[in-house]
């Protein structure tokens, strides 16, 4: 059931125009996301299509200047700790794909929170 609710998720994403925050965060498909990537840290193509959906929600929402709005609901939610511990994970592609989300997207998250000090 997951699996298809993750390539369902996944598959679901039109147009920029159709995606934003509001509409993500209305649905709770974020918290759904990270509720997905909580329960699996073993089967690699379950995780990687996890970041690559989270990489995709980054995208589309760096399109229309909602990436940091993004990047504090994922955090406020545990993502942020979650692709930290997936750092550390076995598969180096894993590790790869989290660090880079992590420096695409959570600096500049952190550096929007400075600057608003």
């Amino acid at each position: 059931m997951k699996y298809n609710l993750l390539f369902a998720f996944n598959n679901s994403f039109g147009r920029i125009s159709q995606i934003s925050f509001t509409k993500l965060c209305n649905k709770n498909l974020i918290k759904s996301y990270i509720k997905l990537l909580n329960q699996d840290q073993t089967n690699f193509t379950f995780i990687k299509a996890l970041l690559d959906g989270i990489t995709f929600l980054f995208i589309l929402n760096n399109e229309i200047n909602e990436i940091a709005r993004i990047g504090r609901e994922i955090e406020s939610l545990g993502g942020k700790k979650k692709l930290e511990s997936l750092c550390e994970n076995e598969n180096e592609i894993i590790r790869q794909e989290a660090m880079i989300i992590l420096d695409e997207y959570f600096v500049e998250v952190e550096e929007e929170n400075t600057e608003t000090k």
